[in-house]
């Protein structure tokens, strides 16, 4: 099941919703219930929609937002799927466990957000080449150290 980096899942169906907008006809002919907002109407504590066996996250139960926040959203939908499914909490014995500090490192990093390279409109008109390079090795490092505070978490 685990090759490398991919994980792959047997399932029915998957939807891919990166930065997309809720279309609130096909959620209505779904029997998915909208928001005033125009997000779809979950059940805070499980993600579950109006229609039984349907959870969501992300931007169509948020608005736009951040990966963290989708992220955070895709887990907590699967451990409620997972218990459904399964019957039970089991869900702490499949992931790795970490502990977390509050205790700031002796040498927080200082440095200032980095930002990636992106190829210019011109050229990327012209083909297609990767148009937003990532930061190097040296500079995600870095931002781990910045952002989230990544480097203060131990492993157990």
């Amino acid at each position: 099941m685990l090759t490398e980096e991919i994980r792959r899942f047997e399932c029915d169906s998957v939807i891919l919703a990166v930065g997309e907008s809720v279309d609130p006809d096909f959620a209505r002919s779904s029997g998915l219930k909208l928001n005033q907002d125009g997000t779809l109407a979950v059940d805070r504590h499980t993600l579950e929609t109006s229609r039984s066996k349907f959870y969501a996250g992300g931007d169509l139960i948020s608005g736009a937002s951040n990966v963290s926040n989708s992220m955070g959203f895709g887990k907590k939908a699967a451990r409620n799927i997972d218990a459904r499914l399964m019957g039970g909490g089991r869900w702490e014995s499949l992931q790795a466990q970490f502990t977390y500090s509050d205790v700031l490192p002796a040498q927080p990093s200082n440095s200032r957000r980095h930002v990636v390279f992106e190829l210019p409109a011109a050229e990327r008109a012209e083909g297609f080449t990767e148009t937003v390079i990532g930061l190097s090795p040296a500079e995600a490092l870095d931002e781990a150290g910045r952002c989230l505070r990544c480097d203060i978490r131990d492993h157990h």
